[in-house]
């Protein structure tokens, strides 16, 4: 039986299709072979100048922080000349030449409510205009100060391992010594007072056992202790009874898990979209916020909470 017409053609386009891909592969290998390798960039004396006086101080003290080697907020790195033009999540963050098409330029000129850096202090007209400047120029990075190879928090991981305090084995480290070995109760207490005799401070006197009463209260649940409870404050070790108690209280798992919303950006609304229109509501977003509460009130372990 033969195959219709339409199904006849469309496997025709099909084989011819299949057929060109490799001649395709093939021209483009050719091209790529015969294609001039690309100019380096060249910098001149002025340029190297303007960009150590100018450009580079600025960099460090407002984008570097964020935008470096330790750190890349939204994929975006700016001590690099080569990830400032790939860029982060958003494109190339510059385009040497054109200042009025670059990322870069676009953010501390303000001009975008929502791109705006750095986003807590805005940049002096004289530095936005040094930028400006150093973009029409061609972006000029002394050669000196370019890496060839943009590494990656994740691709220093064994460097950052061998380094992070973290991320050490366990170890029992030595105990400091200590001048008022009777201010100390444990071997923690130790170390906090090594430092603070290193520094030529003194321990604060002890708290009243009303004063640690309260501050247990403010920290685990949120709430001051009532009035009568307050005036029946636990002493000494009946202090550790207590906190025990704070922590099966259903308000310790919502004062804490507002730190964890606040990170995740909880809302339970959209806020309202503009004048006139109505607020509108995540439909289920409570039952994220009671998850998270219950998690902590139920001591859920950190990996199965994530």
């Amino acid at each position: 039986m033969r195959p219709p017409p339409v199904m006849t053609s469309k496997f025709c386009l099909l084989q011819r299709e299949v057929r060109w891909k490799p001649a395709l592969a093939r021209l483009l290998l050719l091209l790529l072979a015969v294609a001039p390798a690309p100019r380096a960039f060249s910098v001149t004396a002025g340029q190297a100048e303007f960009f150590e006086e100018q450009i580079r101080p600025i960099l460090a003290e407002h984008c570097v922080s964020c935008h470096g080697p330790e750190k890349q907020e939204s994929g975006l790195r700016l001590d690099v000349r080569e990830a400032m033009l790939r860029g982060g999540e958003s494109g190339a963050a510059v385009v040497p030449g054109h200042a009025l098409e670059s990322r870069l330029i676009e953010a501390v000129r303000y001009q975008d409510d929502d791109l705006q850096m750095p986003p807590d202090d805005r940049l002096s007209e004289e530095a936005v205009a040094h930028l400006t400047r150093w973009v029409e120029m061609g972006a000029p990075w002394p050669e000196s100060s370019i890496r060839r190879e943009v590494e990656t928090p994740l691709e220093r991981m064994d460097e950052i391992r061998a380094g992070h305090w973290a991320l050490q084995p366990i170890a029992e480290p030595e105990l400091p010594e200590v001048e008022q070995k009777d201010w100390v109760q444990n071997e923690i207490d130790r170390f906090v007072l090594a430092r603070l005799e290193a520094e030529g401070l003194r321990p604060s006197p002890r708290a009243a056992d009303s004063t640690l009463m309260r501050r247990a209260y403010f920290d685990l649940i949120g709430l001051p202790p009532a009035y009568e409870t307050l005036s029946k404050h636990p002493a000494g070790d009946a202090m550790e009874s207590l906190i025990e108690d704070l922590l099966e209280m259903p308000e310790y798992g919502q004062r804490w898990a507002r730190h964890w919303l606040d990170v995740a950006r909880y809302a339970d609304t959209k806020g309202y979209i503009g004048v006139g229109e109505r607020e509108e509501r995540y439909a289920y977003a409570w039952t994220y916020r009671d998850y998270v509460v219950r998690a902590l009130n139920e001591d859920v372990p950190f990996d199965d909470f994530i």
